[in-house]
């Protein structure tokens, strides 16, 4: 019996640290040529070609997290389709297999069985359902990865005259693995900060010229390795976060070789660089505290602080 009782206290010790479950939340910023870009506005390619853009979406297909041990949780059938008027997208709770996570792997386009299957066995809130415009091509064919579309003034004559749109539609169109670091993760959620860079996705596949290019084209094959092999998704340079106000004191901010802290309860204080991963965590007790930062090179950081109020975060900068 005894062996029995240790067995079960041990599955349950290894569960409350390996499976615990947290919200998915995946924040996109769409920018052209580092700017926040407005579907109906105007922009300028890299001949001086005015561009409007009408219409962008594609699917994400979200593949597994992973943690600084490198261990992977798979995210079995999560999707997103990414729209140009929205940046917040909530995946859900998962239960992840490890903690500290530093990245997140994802392909742009919908996997093999699922880009063949009936869209309307699909819940209506799922990003695979039928969705208007239409996203489906048909069984046989499958999803547009992505609908790009929109008009460029080619004679530079103040007119938006020539059509382009962009809808490749191929199972050999799903991109390669992408990967993203831009990760803050704290008690009870992670958020994933992505840029996509959409002057980038469009850079020498021809957009100067116009043209409209559904199902199967080399235009298309070009654009669909724009997203993996030419940076269009990077990590947001402060990660726009919101910070939290907190009632616990902390500085001074900026800071230089320590952190000061006045804590109201026993905390777990996490560091975090800019781009997400964790480079430093302490157990400290209620009261007054310091943390050494010598060691850390001088930039942008996440202070998260877990206790069993709540987490908090600031943003502190080291100069």
């Amino acid at each position: 019996m005894k062996k029995i009782i240790f067995l079960t206290l041990l599955t349950i010790i290894n569960y409350s640290i390996k499976g615990q479950n947290k919200g998915i939340v995946v924040e996109i910023n769409h920018l052209y040529d580092g700017e926040l870009l407005n579907l109906d506005s105007t922009y300028i390619l890299g001949n001086n070609i005015p561009i409007r853009f009408d219409r962008i979406e594609y699917y994400i297909h979200l593949n597994s997290l992973i943690s600084n041990q490198n261990i992977a949780t798979d995210l079995i059938d999560k999707y997103i389709l990414v729209n140009a008027n929205q940046n917040n997208y909530n995946i859900g709770e998962i239960e992840l297999l490890d903690d500290d996570l530093i990245s997140l792997n994802f392909n742009i386009g919908v996997e093999y069985n699922l880009n063949h299957a009936d869209p309307s066995l699909q819940d209506s809130s799922h990003p695979l359902a039928p969705q208007l415009p239409s996203m489906h091509w048909g069984w046989a064919a499958g999803y547009r990865f992505v609908a790009l579309e929109g008009m460029i003034d080619k004679n530079q004559d103040s007119v938006m005259e020539t059509v382009f749109q962009y809808h490749p539609v191929d199972d050999s169109y799903y991109s390669d693995t992408i990967t993203c670091n831009g990760i803050i993760e704290n008690e009870n959620n992670v958020t994933i900060f992505i840029n996509a860079n959409y002057d980038r996705l469009i850079e020498n596949i021809g957009t100067d010229e116009g043209g409209v290019y559904h199902g199967i084209h080399e235009e298309n094959g070009l654009l669909m390795d724009n997203f993996s092999r030419n940076n269009v998704f990077t990590v947001p340079e402060n990660l726009n976060l919101k910070e939290t106000l907190i009632s616990n004191t902390v500085f001074p901010n900026p800071f230089s070789n320590t952190i000061q802290l006045n804590l109201n309860e026993n905390s777990i204080v996490k560091v975090y660089n800019s781009i997400g991963i964790l480079v430093d965590a302490y157990k400290l007790d209620k009261g007054q505290q310091q943390i050494n930062t010598q060691t850390l090179l001088n930039g942008v950081y996440i202070l998260s602080l877990q206790s069993k109020s709540g987490t908090e975060n600031i943003k502190l900068l080291k100069n």
